[in-house]
C-alpha cells in the first residue's frame, strides 16, 4: 500500500533519555498515520510505552527476538 511504508529505528544500544529523544526527533519527522517500528531492549522497554502514551502515540504491537523488544508505534497528530 502506497505511503503506508514501515519506518524503523534501532535505538537498542541508547540509555534513556537519548532513545527516547531519537524517536520523539523521528515521530516529528513523520507523517500522522505511519507507523514505525522501535527496536530497544527489554531494560528501555517500559520508557519507550511510558512516552508513547504520554505524546499520544498508540503502539499497535510488541515482539521480542533475540535480546531486542520491537515496538510498533503509530504516530498520531
Amino acid at each position: 500500500m502506497a505511503g503506508k511504508k514501515t519506518e524503523t529505528l534501532d535505538v537498542s544500544r541508547l540509555a534513556c533519555p537519548v532513545n527516547v529523544l531519537q524517536t520523539k526527533k523521528m515521530l516529528n519527522g513523520m507523517p500522522p498515520g505511519k507507523l514505525l517500528e522501535v527496536i530497544t531492549t527489554d531494560e528501555y522497554e517500559m520508557d519507550m510505552v511510558s512516552f508513547f502514551k504520554r505524546t499520544g502515540h498508540k503502539l499497535v504491537g510488541t515482539s521480542r527476538k533475540a535480546g531486542k523488544v520491537y515496538l510498533m508505534v503509530r504516530k498520531t497528530e
